[in-house]
Order: structure tokens, then sequence, then C-alpha cells
């Protein structure tokens, strides 16, 4: 009757099922395409900004493609199994399926040279056709890759909207030169000129439509026009793309989504030129022609970028801090001509640089000698330093407080303020503020607050709108995060990151470890569980989802007067929509309520290895088997522990004062409710 009782948790819901589209892809770059031909230097490099763009705006998770540097025929023969099977499983749960394949290196009329290596397109075509794919897209930026189109040239045909309706079969094929020309790159753009224009377009700068969507003919025209308008006077000669696209269907196929990018840069209607922009370091990422009246929205990563702004021969320079989901308005105001002067720009009007400033009285420094705001290099004050930017050191005896953006330290005995973008270390005894964005390291005893973090707050208390990095502190509170938070609480809408803590609180976290974890979008489950000593209980798991905290109570069916309690820690590892493994350790404690509470032995350790295998028979409701391993560490003078049949690791010869240690196997059984 007792095991009917837990039997009885079991609930009937109903099977919700959506068809839905999954994406994958095999990158390659090659360099070397030979003893007989030049080495490239950036085939490398341009796979993997394909790669960073596809993962980010494309729609392909990190798990569902290949990337290849230098493969043999071997490698690219065995990638190509490998993303079958994924396909395959895609394809089993219903899924429609695209493949890209993306190469960068050398080839001829007959085919890819990999090395010493040959991989014929006749191969290619036949490795893609029998992935079974509902749409594949290759992209080949390498000399004579036209050849792969057959002679009469490819045929535009209907394409498709890559949405759950469309049911379409196809290819399309896209190379960066025709069959008798040179594929080019460059060292002034540090790539391919085709990728260099395919990359760009895929961010945002193919998007004719202003829809923020880049679709497969936008893309092409796009990198079609630039590479050949860049091409036609360098020493290679014109270079053509060439296309064959054969896919039935209705709609256009969207290559990448800028909708739910994390970052983006908006160029209003009123800018027009061309941009360069560049990454902290220094790498050309992409390159825009902007036309007037027509505003433009493109993806990147989050970081710091300068952008170099080509507004008919007048060079101006702008750094702009893009952060994580942010959507950032490139403004005219924000760029400053690139020639030496003695004043910069910063949307604030005129800035009076005075490199020192030393303030002896209240009030009084030599910052207040202009009414323009200042630029220090290094300032001083026996009291509070103020002033408006700093580019260097700022010391306050009690404080220090800038009006606008600071690029350095700012260090004090009390508080630090800054209401301006903030780049660099913030170290004080009671709290650091920055009403903006902070790049660096805030150090504060009590309190540290800003906008965005990008770097490191420590502190009782931290508080940031996003960050990508660390809070460190007794509490933690983000609304989005990238990195690790580590306090007593830690509290966040969603973290891309870890969390460490006595409770944890987000809607979504991929990793959280605490005693209490409340996950909004995260996992919950409520077991009812029967091993083979015949104990019972109620076990609950929640976390994030691939780790979860586990909690156990219950009892002994032939001894009701023991309660079993516990605590484990755990991951969770799906297999596919059905099957999924957990592997869990959790500690055990049995109290005999018929003693006193002093009088249980709370000297021997209980730990138990759990592996799970679970079977979701309903969307709702899980069959599980578990096999243990029971660890117990005891006072050698104690009894045998109960179900023991295993080994005896340590003998403690029936002397206290010797600990002794048993192995000995198990299994559960159990019904999962939830999760």
């Amino acid at each position: 009757m007792r095991l009917a009782t837990f039997i009885l948790l079991i609930i009937s819901f109903t099977l919700l099922g959506e068809t839905k589209m999954e994406r994958f892809a095999i990158i390659v770059g090659a360099n070397n395409g030979g003893k007989e031909r030049v080495l490239l230097k950036f085939a490398h490099s341009d796979a993997k900004s394909i790669d960073r763009v596809l993962v980010e705006l494309g729609g392909i998770k990190e798990s569902e493609r290949i990337l290849l540097l230098e493969p043999s025929t071997e490698k690219l023969d065995n990638s190509f199994s490998e993303i079958k099977k994924e396909i395959d499983k895609a394809k089993n749960l219903g899924k429609q399926t695209q493949i890209l394949f993306y190469y960068s290196g050398h080839s001829d009329e007959e085919g890819l040279l990999l090395g010493r290596d040959h991989f014929s397109y006749k191969n290619l075509k036949t490795k893609l056709k029998a992935l079974e794919s509902d749409v594949q897209i290759t992209i080949l930026d390498s000399c004579s890759s036209g050849a792969m189109i057959r002679q009469k040239g490819g045929q535009w045909q209907p394409s498709f909207l890559s949405d759950n309706s469309s049911l379409v079969q196809g290819h399309a094929i896209l190379t960066s030169s025709s069959s008798n020309e040179v594929a080019q790159e460059s060292d002034k753009i540090g790539g391919s000129f085709f990728t260099h224009y395919m990359i760009s377009g895929l961010r945002g700068a193919a998007d004719t439509t202003q829809d923020k969507k880049v679709t497969l003919n936008e893309a092409y025209q796009y990198a079609f026009h630039k590479t050949l308008e860049r091409t036609e006077a360098t020493n290679g000669g014109a270079q053509h793309p060439n296309y064959d696209f054969q896919l039935a269907g209705s709609g256009d196929l969207v290559l990448t989504d800028l909708r739910d990018t994390s970052s983006v840069l908006y160029f209003p209607e009123s800018l027009s030129g061309r941009f360069f922009i560049r990454d902290s370091n220094s790498v050309l990422v992409a390159e825009i022609d902007k036309i007037a009246n027509k505003k433009l929205f493109f993806g990147l990563e989050s970081g710091v970028y300068k952008i170099t702004w080509d507004n008919l021969g007048i060079y101006k320079m702008g750094v702009f801090n893009l952060k994580r989901k942010d959507t950032l308005l490139v403004d005219s105001k924000h760029f400053v001509i690139q020639e030496g002067e003695k004043t910069v720009s910063r949307g604030d009007g005129e800035i009076q640089i005075v490199p020192l400033s030393v303030g002896l009285i209240p009030g009084i420094s030599m910052n207040s000698m202009t009414d323009k705001p200042t630029l220090n290099y290094l300032s001083y004050s026996l009291f509070v330093d103020d002033g408006y930017a700093l580019k260097g050191v700022s010391i306050g005896s009690l404080g220090s407080i800038k009006d606008g953006w600071v690029e350095g330290v700012q260090t004090s005995a009390l508080f630090n303020i800054a209401h301006g973008e903030f780049t660099g270390v913030q170290i004080s005894s009671i709290f650091n503020f920055v009403d903006n964005d902070f790049t660096g390291v805030q150090i504060g005893a009590l309190f540290n607050s800003t906008k965005e973090l990008d770097g490191v707050q420590i502190a009782i208390v931290n508080n940031s709108t996003d960050f990508n990095g660390s809070q460190i502190g007794v509490v933690n509170n983000s609304k989005d995060g990238d990195g690790l938070q580590i306090g007593v609480v830690n509290k966040a809408s969603k973290v891309d990151g870890i969390q460490i803590g006595v409770v944890n609180i987000a809607d979504d976290s991929y990793f959280s470890l605490g005693l209490i974890n409340i996950m909004k979008k995260g996992r919950f489950n409520i077991s009812a569980v029967l091993d083979d000593r015949k104990d019972g209980f109620i076990e609950i798991a929640h976390g994030g989802s691939y780790w979860h905290t586990i909690y156990i109570l219950g009892t002994n069916f032939e001894n009701m007067n023991i309660l079993n309690f516990g605590f484990g820690l755990g991951g969770h590892i799906p297999l596919n929509s059905s099957i999924s493994i957990d592997l869990d350790v959790i500690d055990y404690n049995k109290v005999d309520i018929d003693k006193n509470f002093t009088d249980n032995d709370w000297d021997i350790q209980h730990s138990v290895g759990r592996f799970k295998i679970g079977y979701k028979l309903l969307p709702n409701l899980s069959i599980v088997a578990s096999a243990l391993l029971h660890v117990v560490v005891q006072p050698g003078d104690r009894d045998t522990p109960d179900g023991f049949s295993g080994w005896l690791v340590k003998d403690g010869k029936n002397d206290k004062d010797i600990t002794e240690v048993y192995l000995y196997p198990g299994f559960q059984f159990s019904f999962q409710l939830f999760d």
C-alpha cells in the first residue's frame, strides 16, 4: 500500500508537437594548396569569421557546425559523416534541415586543393546530396570555383522562406569567381574580397529591404557588386562571383536575422559614406557603403569598435562600446576628425585639456580656472577631486567625481562617481558609482553600481544592468549576465555563464550551483523513488538547463521510524527529446526518530554516486532507472551498513579510532514529474 502511494503520483499530460527548422554547417579554411601554390594568409581567418556570423546571426548552434582548418580529405570525409548523424536526428524529430558548406582556400578546375590532397567538385556534390538535407547551400571562395557550376550558368529559381510551414528541397551554390578566374585576398582588408563583403552583407549591409533580415539573394548581389568593384583595378583582374540557385518554394531564403541578435549598430538615415569597422585588436571586421535616407542595422558581437567614416574624403573616427543585447546609435556627433587637435568632441562641446589639476581647497582647483569642461591626465584633491573627463589617474583624499568619461584609474578614500563612460579601475573603501557603461574593475568595500559592466565588480553589494565578466560579493544583481556570479545571493534575468551561491535567482542560467536555485525557465522535477534497500522517498531537483540541486526526504518501508534526508548536485545530459542521462552525487543522512537527536550516528558519512537514465513517456512524465555506487565512511566499531553487499575497502578492526570504508552497488527505480 505504501508503494502504491508513490505510484499514485503519476499524471497524464497532452503531448504537443511543432515542426522546426534546424541548420547545420561545415566550414573549411585551408591556406596550403600544395607545393606549387603560394601559401595564403587569410583562409583561416575568413573561415572563422564566417563561423562567427553564422552562429551569431544565422541560427546555427555551435554544437551543430564543424570548423576545419587545414583538413585532410579524410577529415573532411569524416565531417560529412558526423553532420549526417545530426541531420538524421533532426529529421527523425520531424524537423526540416539545412546544410551550409563554406570553403576558403585554393582550388582548380577540378576541385578543392587541401595541401597534397585533392577533393573533387564531383565528390563534394555527392557528399552534400548524401546528407539528404532539405536545402544545401555551398559557398566557395577559391580560384576557378565557378567550375563547380555547370557551364550554362546558374539560374534563379523561386526560393523559400525558412519558416515552419515551408516544405522545400533544393540547392544553392555561390562561388567567388568564374571558372577561369583567380580569387583574390588583400593585406589591406585582412582577408579575401569575396568573403569580406559576404560577411559585411550578412551582418546587415546587404539588407536592402530594411527588414533586419538578409536573404540569399541580397547577400549574393551585395558580394557580387562589391567584389567586382574592388577587384577591377587589381593585379589579379576583375573577379566575377557566380551562382547556381535551384530552390523550389515560395518567398526568400533568409540567411541571417538581426531581429534576435544580441548587439546591433544602428546607422540612421542622416548618415552616408563609407564606414570601416575595426575591433579592439584593430582587425577590420566590416566595410559598409551607407546610402543617405536609408537606415541600416548591422549585427556584431558585443565589444569596443573603432569606426572610421570616409565622408567625401573627410575622414573621421569614433569609438563605440557595443554592449550585449544593445542597439547602439551611430551618431555623427560621436566622430572626430582624424587630425591632431588640442580639444576633442564627446558630444558635449569642446573639452579643454588641463594635463595636471591640483586642488587643496574645496571647489578650487586648476579645473576651475576655465568655463569649459576639462580633460585631466593627472588630478589630485585634498578633499573631493572633480572635473569633467579623465585620461589617466584621479586621486581624491575623500572622494572623486567626474561628470564625463573616464579612461584610467579613479581612486579615493571614501567614494568614486563618474557620470560618463568609464574604462579602467575604480577603487574606494565605501562605494563606486558609474552612471553609464563600465569596462574594467570596480573594487569597493560596500557597494558597486554601473549600467553595462564589461569586467569585474568586487564588493559586499554589486549591481549592474548587464554584465560581461564577474560579480563577486555577498549580493550580486544584474538584469542579464555573461560570465560569473559568486555570492550568498545571486540574481539575474538571464545568465550565460555560472552562478555560485547559497541562493541563485534567474529566469535562465547555464550553470547554477547553490542550496536554492530559483529558475523561471530552468528545470524542475519531483520524483517518487524506491531503491533496493526498500527505502522510499520524494526527490526534488531544480536548476538550469544542464545542472541541478537535489533534495531528498523519505523513510524505510521495513522500519518507518527511520527518516532519510539528503542533499546533492548533478548534471543533466539530454540525448534527444525522449531520453536523458543524469550524473549525480548525493550525501545521505539517516535519523531514527525514536532516539534523541544527539544519539544518532552523525559521524557516519554516506555518499552515493548515481547514474540515471530517463525515458519520457509523456511531456511531463518520465520513467527512470538508476545505478548507484554507495560509499560509507564510519568509525570501525559501528555495524555493517544496511544492505551492504560489496567491498570492505578499509577495515576498522572494531576500533572506534580507526576509520573503515565500505563500497557497494545499488539501484533505484522512480517516476518523475515535470522537467
